[in-house]
């Protein structure tokens, strides 16, 4: 066992022996850093979870002894600081909602050996977020965020009362609530349903999960809750689209097109995200680092975690990505609007490399 706390854990968990053989084959050569357990008894793996400490726990949906459903949950409840996946060869839309209560991930079986590597390395990079292990075990136990009960009740009658719901007005309640956005969005991204280019426009969204899809999520699921103060609440809601507005302002303004401009108004919604958490937990962390976490625990692209961790810092972002200047100088443009400054004035008064990097000095020196 030499090493053995210098290296990530992996706990894999198949009644099919032959199955976990051919996992043990096929990650040999690619995982000589992580410490790989293979249980065909998910009761033996659940009395083993606090010695072994996991980083990464893979379930199986369907086991004899218990469900992969279940199994995680108890395994949430034991060891909450892991990334859990489940694996499924039901692709059924119910089935991925059920998965949702209680796995991070989702993976369609047989899996592609690609994506598993992806949740792997997933789980290296939470390491690297300065949290202690409480704060770790409360963000890996959370599977819901709080939601705004009016948008939430809007949502739910909405759907209830009509036969053939219009994509515009859906696409628009969904996006006045960040809990609901994030939620439906790693579902759409999620490569359980195959698709491997990752959508940010709730309307797009909509097209690639259908109404009914949505309505189970939120009737049925409990992926989502009101415990929130409604006046914070409608505070944190409009700051958050204030910032999404201008964060697609900017984009626009530094030439980009298309999915790159979905994506910033994706991290303009999603930027105060860590604020949910914090107040729902009296945490007195960065609300940044939270939210960019919780974004990495969900399966979300590095370009959008990176931008929400280091919005307030963008020169400690490692990919230096014209997204998270952007997203730092929305935030500036949010704080002065009640100076009723230019924008020109405003990029005037912020440091110019931060403006070359996002890519509007042509735009400033115009």
């Amino acid at each position: 066992m030499d090493g053995f706390m210098d290296k990530g854990r992996v706990l894999f968990v198949d009644d099919e022996t032959q199955v976990l053989r051919s996992l043990k084959r096929a990650l040999r050569l690619h995982c000589k850093e992580w410490e790989l357990f293979f249980f065909s008894s998910p009761v033996q793996a659940l009395s083993e979870l606090t010695e072994l400490k996991p980083w990464v726990i893979v379930s199986d949906k369907k086991m004899s002894e218990m469900s992969g459903e279940d199994f995680l949950l108890q395994a949430k409840e034991i060891w909450p600081d892991s990334v859990r996946v489940i694996l499924t060869g039901d692709t059924s839309q119910d089935s991925a909602l059920v998965s949702l209560r209680s796995a991070h991930l989702l993976l369609p079986k047989p899996f592609e050996l690609d994506e598993l590597l992806s949740a792997l390395k997933s789980a290296v990079c939470l390491r690297s977020f300065s949290l202690d292990a409480n704060t770790r075990s409360e963000l890996g136990g959370l599977q819901t965020l709080p939601v705004l009960p009016r948008v939430y009740q809007q949502l739910v009658s909405y759907l209830d009362a009509v036969e053939q719901p219009d994509n515009d007005h859906i696409a628009k309640l969904i996006s006045s609530d960040v809990a609901v956005l994030t939620k439906v969005i790693q579902l759409a991204n999620s490569s359980f349903f195959g698709f491997s280019q990752p959508v940010y426009d709730a309307k797009d969204v909509i097209v690639r999960l259908g109404h009914d899809l949505i309505k189970k999520m939120l009737l049925v699921t409990g992926l989502f809750n009101s415990v929130v103060n409604q006046n914070e609440a409608e505070k944190f809601f409009n700051t958050a689209i204030s910032v999404a507005e201008k964060v697609r302002e900017l984009a626009i303004l530094a030439g980009q097109v298309g999915d790159d401009i979905e994506r910033a108004y994706f991290c303009g919604l999603l930027h105060n995200l860590g604020c949910l958490v914090k107040e729902a937990n009296n945490s007195l962390l960065s609300t940044d680092l939270v939210g960019a976490f919780i974004l990495q625990l969900w399966g979300f692209e590095t370009t959008v975690i990176n931008a929400v961790r280091y919005q307030s810092m963008p020169e400690s972002s490692p990919d230096a990505e014209k997204l998270v200047y952007q997203l730092c100088i929305a935030k500036t443009l949010v704080n002065e609007e009640k100076q009723n400054l230019t924008y020109s004035e405003v990029l005037a008064s912020i440091d110019e490399g931060r403006v070359e990097k996002a890519g509007l000095i042509a735009y400033l020196r115009k």
